[in-house]
């Protein structure tokens, strides 16, 4: 459990992978967890299909990919996902609209809160980190509820109900982006 991050980045996954490990250790230290084993920071989700639908798979280590969901043994777990359609300009630029999906243990990063839940502190801690413009990121909107944070996931809804519920202490929360980048990029 940890920042996830691949060795060999190009393109998209260069300033997705940049935003990754900014915020992982800048919430880190918002969020007090003084370890790695606290908070899951992965990159670039994949849309995998499976027989119950698409869910995200994430990199987990050479060469391990697993689907990422709710873990309630951690404070928290991010992951981005990229919308495949891509607009490419004719001078090598590229324009992604790119998701960042946040599954949060409320009472496990603000335990001093015992009044109300900290829903709104915490999308605040994580939306002022993520100001307009850094590494290309521009926000262009933020979503709530399991139902319209996972909708291009079909998968994490089985026909029996559902893989997991978004209620407290458990929450989800999602910030969309436009990305510039070049498809060139390599590192």
């Amino acid at each position: 459990m940890a920042l996830y991050t691949k060795q060999k980045v190009t393109g998209i996954d260069i300033k997705i992978q940049n935003l990754q490990s900014y915020l992982y250790t800048a919430l880190k230290t918002a969020w007090g967890i003084g370890n790695d084993t606290a908070y899951n920071a992965y990159g670039r989700s994949y849309m995998n299909e499976t027989k119950d639908g698409i869910i995200p798979e994430v990199y987990y280590g050479f060469p391990e990919y697993k689907e990422v969901l709710f873990d309630d043994t951690v404070s928290a777990t991010s992951f981005f996902g990229v919308n495949p359609l891509i607009k490419k300009n004719p001078d090598g630029t590229c324009i992604a609209q790119v998701f960042l999906i946040f599954m949060v243990n409320m009472k496990a990063l603000e335990p001093s809160i015992t009044d109300s839940y900290p829903d709104e502190i915490i999308h605040t801690t994580v939306q002022k980190l993520c100001y307009e413009g850094i590494y290309n990121f521009t926000k262009t909107g933020f979503l709530t509820g399991k139902k319209d944070v996972f909708r291009e996931y079909t998968g994490i809804r089985i026909k029996d109900g559902t893989k997991y519920r978004d209620m407290a202490p458990l929450h989800c929360f999602r910030i969309n982006f436009n990305v510039i980048y070049s498809e060139y990029d390599c590192n």
